[in-house]
């Protein structure tokens, strides 16, 4: 059984695949001329190990100048995380983000000021439809920043969003007594 968390999460796969997610479809020019701090052969290795998992298909294939190029999309149903393995998915997005932030602060003199490293946890009153704007306002403000192409002032930063129910919510919404 192929490893999806592993294969998904790996930094330059994440951002092909966020980047084909925006578009629905992109050529390896487009990715390479979005992605234009990764190697053009970096890319090609990671869009091959996409290919093989499945997780990208080819949608259309065109002849330009005498060779043919291939278009592909995300293939949503490989790769759809099955509600039963959503907790392993969560732990391990969340074990990357942590060796992120270790391999990071393993380097001497790191400046997080500098590097404009924050962290902001904040609790919501919100109805279901309030948080599903909230929600939808949130990415639409990420999808105006996304796939910027690179330029000598820019450089990749990993900006994550996670939502959880708070500590003691059920499922029905009320609040289940706490223990003394």
């Amino acid at each position: 059984m192929k490893d999806m968390e592993k294969i998904i999460f790996h930094p330059i796969r994440m951002r092909i695949i966020q980047m084909i997610a925006q578009s629905r479809t992109a050529t390896v020019a487009a990715l390479a001329e979005g992605l234009a701090d990764i190697p053009r052969s970096t890319i090609y290795h990671h869009m091959g190990i996409l290919c093989e998992n499945q997780i990208l298909r080819v949608v259309r294939e065109q002849k330009v100048r005498g060779t043919y190029e291939k278009e592909y999309g995300l293939n949503y149903d490989e790769i759809a995380v099955p509600a039963e393995n959503t907790e392993r998915a969560v732990s391990n997005l969340l074990l990357k983000l942590y060796a992120g932030f270790s391999s990071y602060f393993a380097v001497p003199n790191q400046d997080p000021v500098r590097d404009q490293l924050f962290l902001s946890v904040n609790t919501l009153m919100l109805a279901d439809e309030e948080f599903e704007d909230c929600r939808r306002e949130l990415f639409d403000v990420i999808q105006t920043y996304m796939n910027r192409p690179a330029a000598e002032n820019r450089r990749p930063r990993l900006l994550s969003v996670v939502s959880a129910p708070c500590a003691g919510e059920r499922k029905d919404g009320s609040e289940k007594e706490e223990k003394a």
